[in-house]
């Protein structure tokens, strides 16, 4: 009978394969498989997959708000894969849940119902992962002018850091970019919390906040 890799052996190859490599190792075994999906859900791969993981008291919330969540599968997953992810990014959230639910954009999909859908995305995140690298950069710094919206909009409306379970999720945070005049109170929360960061990348548009100093500061 042939002998199983080591675990860490495992881990230690796979973070040198590209991802068209890591989809292949999903296949081998339920052990290759497992790695593989550890490595590749670092960062988020597919959004439907978020949605999909939410729990029932979230999908309960967005019924009642009449936001309806297609299943993709009847199939159980194998594992839960939001619980691998180390980074995000907050425009690319937004921007994702955006093109997800536009078709029905005109049957009133508005902005309070997109919050209701990332709020309840950022109370799973808060609640089951440990987060290394975080972005809330504005839209036309990270890629492009989504709508009207500031980011300093949405963060005001997604206190993230007041979530539960948000200061074992943020307390490890080692990697932030953000733009200099963000929401400052949310700044002001994040230095309660994020007092380890080894990187932090400033995107000067106007003067820096208060709350932004603060959190300079206890580093």
């Amino acid at each position: 009978m042939p002998r199983q890799i080591p675990i860490d052996c495992l881990n230690k190859i796979f973070e040198y394969l590209d991802e068209a490599a890591l989809y292949s190792c999903l296949l081998v075994n339920r052990l290759w498989c497992e790695t593989s999906v550890q490595i590749l859900w670092t960062n988020i791969q597919n959004y439907n997959t978020v949605i999909a993981y939410l729990p029932n008291e979230s999908k309960e919330i967005l019924s009642k708000n009449e936001i309806i969540i297609s299943s993709s599968t009847s199939n159980p997953p194998l594992f839960n894969c939001t619980t691998f992810i180390k980074s995000l990014s907050m425009c690319e959230i937004i921007e994702n849940i955006f093109r997800i639910f536009q078709p029905t954009i005109l049957q009133g999909f508005n902005y309070d119902k997109k919050m209701i859908v990332a709020r309840e995305i950022f109370k799973m995140f808060m609640n089951q992962i440990s987060l290394k690298k975080f972005d809330f950069l504005d839209f036309d710094v990270w890629f492009h002018k989504l709508d009207h919206y500031s980011i300093s909009t949405y963060l005001s409306d997604l206190p993230f850091p007041t979530y539960p379970g948000a200061i074992d999720c943020l307390k490890n945070l080692s990697d932030l970019e953000c733009v200099a005049n963000s929401c400052s109170e949310l700044f002001s929360q994040l230095s309660h919390t994020c007092q380890n960061l080894q990187s932090l990348k400033i995107y000067l548009k106007s003067e820096i906040s208060n709350g932004l100093l603060n959190l300079i500061s206890v580093q």
